[in-house]
């Protein structure tokens, strides 16, 4: 007997293929594109670049490397103080290893540093110290997107329920319909048979003989 090829559930992979599309999409706009994440993502490069010992066993490439990124971290959250705190460290460990600091790069590191003083002299009245500096965690953002999979998996285990339960029930109504049709079958033959019966006593006596 030849076997059945197991049916593809297109259904439930389109809705799941949906559900996966629209997950990856809130984790593009909501995380990966803002600045939060891009400047966890820089701070987090350049600490892997610096190494263990902070910046004193690295090259020249390297340093020059790690402070560009230390940049770009500033600049997409100019209102972080830590950010500039790690800039202006790293360019003393340019000075302690005898390195000149690149012209291009002293330019944006002086830039990033009035763009700060700036925001904190408009934001002084209105912010408690240090209070710009809470909620930007660079480990936090870096583990968000794997969060937001992980709370998407119930979503995505509901979708397999309700398929399960459609395809069951579409399964249960078909088993109930065919076995009315069997019943219903069933009743015609026994109407039928009964009817023969009722024709063959009613022909009975017709076909009997008077004795004589």
């Amino acid at each position: 007997m030849k076997r059945q090829p197991f049916p593809v559930p297109w259904g439930l992979l389109i809705a799941l293929t949906v559900y996966g599309v629209l997950v990856v999409s809130y984790v593009w706009v909501t995380t990966w594109r803002s600045p939060e994440y891009q400047a966890a993502e820089h701070f987090t490069a350049a600490h892997e670049l610096l190494g263990l010992d902070d910046g004193r066993t690295a090259n020249r490439a390297e340093l020059d490397q790690a402070y560009r990124h230390l940049l770009e971290a500033a600049r997409l959250m100019p209102q972080v103080r830590l950010l500039h705190e790690r800039t202006e460290a790293l360019r003393w460990r340019f000075d302690e290893r005898h390195f000149k600091l690149d012209p291009e790069l002293a330019t944006l590191a002086e830039a990033m540093a009035a763009r700060y003083q700036r925001l904190q002299q408009e934001q002084a009245p209105l912010l408690v110290v240090g209070a710009r500096d809470r909620g930007w965690a660079p480990d936090q953002l870096l583990r968000r997107p794997t969060t937001l999979f992980l709370w998407s998996l119930p979503g995505a285990l509901v979708l397999v329920i309700i398929w399960v339960y459609l395809r069951f029930s579409a399964s249960a109504v078909k088993a109930r319909e065919h076995l009315e049709q069997l019943r219903q079958t069933e009743r015609e033959v026994a109407q039928s048979e009964q009817a023969r019966r009722r024709g063959q006593a009613r022909d009975a006596p017709r076909s009997r003989r008077p004795e004589g």
